[in-house]
């Protein structure tokens, strides 16, 4: 895409640290995948089309980085004999205008506006007494009608939970996520995670699994 090239100026992978450096204007920031996920690579044809159909659905607001599967899984998945690439997760740059946006103000500032106007996240009607997602209504494109809502706010990081259910080949999916917005280098990320599982317990481990990886990004790019 035609941002791509004008923003991000070079992406090399170093081994030590499986991290991917991004110039942005005039600011670099360092991206890598969770613990025990691993990065999809770009010169792969599987992961191509997957980071292409990610890029999609983001749309012009935002530019992806980084998309990561499970490492145990990822080569069966690329084989087309792990299922879909669902227990994973991205990370997206935001995009204003065809470029990132520099927020001038400090992380705990912009967590403060996103999270001022942000619904909570509604557990009782979504998932039982025992913790189970309840039924949520699948449209006919496959896509659920998903829902999300705030379930964290600190000095790091905005954390929304997310669930959903979709049409896959071996049936439908239930989807647990918790998607973290916070600020690197004051450029404006969104680290998106989901997991195949319907139960409560699910995102709370995924909520927990975040907030770790949003201090490993920000201790990365320098605090």
């Amino acid at each position: 895409m035609r941002y791509l090239a004008a923003f991000i100026f070079s992406l090399f992978i170093s081994s030590a640290a499986l991290a991917e450096n991004f110039d942005i204007g005039d600011r670099q920031i360092s991206v890598l995948p969770p613990q025990g996920y691993c990065a999809l690579d770009r010169n792969k044809p599987n992961d191509q089309t997957y980071m292409r159909a990610i890029q999609k659905d983001v749309g012009e607001s935002g530019l992806l980085l980084m998309a990561f599967f499970r490492c145990d899984l990822l080569a069966l998945a690329r084989q087309g004999n792990g299922g879909p690439m669902y227990d994973g997760g991205d990370v997206v740059l935001t995009m204003e205008g065809g470029k990132p946006p520099i927020f001038r103000m400090t992380r705990k500032d912009r967590v403060i506006v996103i999270n001022r106007d942000a619904a909570k996240f509604d557990y009782k009607s979504l998932f039982a007494a025992d913790g189970r997602l309840l039924s949520l209504p699948l449209s006919s494109s496959g896509q659920a009608a998903a829902y999300r809502g705030a379930i964290q706010a600190d000095d790091q990081g905005f954390y929304w939970g997310t669930v959903s259910k979709r049409f896959a080949s071996e049936g439908t999916v239930s989807l647990v996520g918790v998607s973290a917005v916070t600020l690197l280098k004051q450029a404006e990320v969104t680290i998106r995670r989901l997991r195949p599982e319907a139960h409560r317990d699910v995102m709370t481990a995924l909520l927990a699994e975040q907030n770790a990886y949003v201090a490993r990004l920000i201790a990365l790019n320098g605090g």
